[in-house]
């Protein structure tokens, strides 16, 4: 391991299709390296691998995608998301004035991939939870 890289948990696999139950792996299955710069500031980072093609093209079924563990997000930025009953996906995350709309990038399809907004009033009874940012990817090859 080089001494400019710092190894991250990859604990499991993540749904980019359908919402389903919580990351699958609750224990660390193996290891991504990033830079040690990006851990400044105390930053924690995990690992997931994509499983489905909602968030296709961009991110492919066995892409692993490294998340900087945060709780908040910018409108636009791919996040890990767990929803009400630990539920957990990966959507693009879009502030609106009446809500946060999760995307699938993949829309181009007849599996039934749509957004789905989450309104503010109704968050106490639906929670909303970001887990993490995506910051990179890795690509299945």
């Amino acid at each position: 391991m080089e001494k400019n890289v710092v190894r991250v948990p990859l604990l499991g696999k993540i749904p980019a299709g359908m919402p389903m139950e919580a990351i699958e792996d609750e224990y660390t299955v193996d290891f991504e390296e990033v830079p040690v710069d990006w851990t400044k500031g105390d930053k924690e980072y995990f690992a997931l691998r994509i499983t489905g093609d909602s968030m296709a093209p961009q991110y492919n079924d066995g892409d692993t995608v490294v998340f900087l563990k945060t709780p908040t997000f910018y409108s636009g930025q791919d996040c890990c998301v767990r929803l009400k009953d630990g539920e957990v996906t990966f959507k693009r995350i879009t502030k609106r004035d009446d809500g946060i709309l999760l995307t699938p990038l993949n829309m181009d399809n007849d599996t039934g991939f749509i957004p789905i907004l989450f309104k503010y009033e109704d968050m106490e009874n639906t929670p909303l939870e970001i887990l993490g940012v995506a910051k990179r990817f890795i690509q299945d090859i």
